[in-house]
């Protein structure tokens, strides 16, 4: 006022565009966890140059639920890539017959593993059965039951009635794979791009259909799995369940349930269960592999975008548009407790009397590289009509030059004769002071806490 300034009523915000990068890059590596790298600082800068102030900023804030106003609104950032070609695609006859191969081996590899596992079943069935013929040779009976682990005839015949239920699935399979040779392989399709409207729309839908189906036998082999992972563990429900079954059927009289209290008991139990749930089907097997390679083929093995397309390296840029910007005004946002640029505004003027904020509220001065954020004056206008009397006059001003506005003025200043002889320290005063001593003139920053 009057070309002094008042220190003692000043007051410094400590926030700045160092803090409204880094918020703004935390929220966009933390959206976009891929391009931790490319949001960098430097990038972040640049980015800072799209938001803006918001003169009702609850109210815009609001609107960003809306689909159609983030559609709209959403700015669509593109980091640089370099796209990598492409092989041209593979010609139709060429896929038919790698299909083929593919096809064959994976035939081939099951049918020795079931033709390996078919040959233990006969021979282990003949063992049995051999076995079974000395039942009236009370003796040789025994041994042998002893040398196979059995404990009595009703185990042998239960392991019997085991053994040929197996041989007869694998010679079932066996049978099934002999007839699908035969059977000829359906038509190539063609590439989707080839295709038009109606036949692309129906090749989406089959797709769809595959994933539906490959999806469904994952979550088949997911529960089974699960509940053989429940009843391997002694404490889950699923396994104390099947032990107090096992309990009831075993007893034969009313006495004290202490079956599963001893660990022998529940050697019992594995031995008793190890065969007894389902298991992984060679036929489910296959057609999920058969499934899983219709898809590689088709590129369709999942719905994310692949890291080739432009939209990979693609980020949306919504509520940070207008809420980095906001910090200035709201600095808790960030957590900083302390009050923002109007609050800060505000104070100032209640140190002054009402006509020293009126000759103040018409002259603020807006400089420095945040003043370039686009609706600062807007706001900060707003801001002054709701704090000031009812048709209070104000005006607020932004340099013409924000960036290097501040520099320009000291170095005009720096520049003059009688401002070198007061306001720069001499010799003597160093000598005297020392390196803490700080002048004071009118140009001096004095930081009032």
């Amino acid at each position: 006022l009057q070309g002094k300034p008042h220190w003692n009523k000043t007051r410094r915000i400590n926030l700045g565009g160092l803090q409204l990068m880094n918020y703004m890059q935390r929220i966009l590596q933390l959206r976009y966890p891929h391009h931790t790298n490319n949001i960098s600082l430097s990038r972040v800068e640049e980015l800072l140059n799209l938001t803006h102030i918001s003169t009702e900023f609850f109210e815009d804030l609001k609107k960003w639920k809306q689909p159609t106003y983030f559609e709209k609104n959403a700015l669509k950032v593109e980091f640089p890539f370099v796209p990598v070609s492409r092989p041209p695609p593979t010609d139709p006859e060429v896929l038919k017959a790698r299909r083929q191969e593919l096809g064959r081996r994976l035939t081939e590899i099951n049918a020795k593993k079931r033709e390996a596992k078919l040959e233990q079943n006969l021979a282990l069935l003949a063992e049995l059965q051999a076995a079974q013929s000395l039942e009236d040779q009370e003796s040789k009976y025994r041994k042998s039951l002893e040398r196979m682990r059995l404990k009595d005839s009703a185990e042998l015949d239960s392991l019997i009635i085991k053994t040929q239920s197996a041989i007869q699935k694998a010679q079932d399979a066996k049978q099934r794979d002999a007839q699908r040779q035969e059977s000829s392989e359906p038509e190539t399709k063609k590439r989707r791009e080839d295709m038009g409207d109606t036949e692309r729309m129906e090749f989406d839908v089959w797709i769809e259909d595959i994933q539906s189906k490959l999806q469904e036998i994952r979550e088949r082999k997911a529960a089974r799995a699960a509940r053989r992972k429940q009843l391997a563990k002694r404490r889950t429900a699923a396994s104390q369940e099947r032990m107090r079954i096992i309990n009831q059927l075993a007893r034969n009289n009313k006495e004290e349930d202490t079956f599963g209290l001893n660990d022998s008991d529940w050697d019992i139990y594995k031995q008793i269960s190890r065969d007894a749930e389902d298991s992984d089907s060679e036929e489910e097997t296959l057609k999920a592999q058969e499934y899983e390679a219709v898809l590689r083929e088709h590129g369709s093995v999942d719905n994310q975008v692949h890291k080739n397309s432009p939209e990979w390296h693609r980020i949306h840029l919504s509520t940070e548009l207008i809420m980095v910007p906001e910090i200035i005004f709201q600095p808790s946002i960030i957590g900083l407790e302390q009050a923002g640029l109007a609050e800060t505004i505000e104070f100032i003027f209640s140190k002054f009397s009402a006509d020293e904020v009126k000759r103040l509220a018409d002259n603020v001065y807006l400089t420095g590289g945040l003043s370039n954020i686009k609706g600062l004056k807007e706001r900060l206008e707003v801001e002054l009509q709701q704090m000031l009397p009812f048709q209070s006059s104000f005006k607020v001003t932004i340099s013409e030059d924000p960036m290097t506005g501040a520099w320009k003025g000291a170095s005009q200043w720096a520049a003059k004769s009688h401002n070198q002889r007061n306001g720069f320290m001499t010799k003597a005063e160093y000598d005297e002071n020392g390196e803490g001593f700080l002048k004071q003139h009118f140009a001096s920053n004095i930081n009032i806490f």
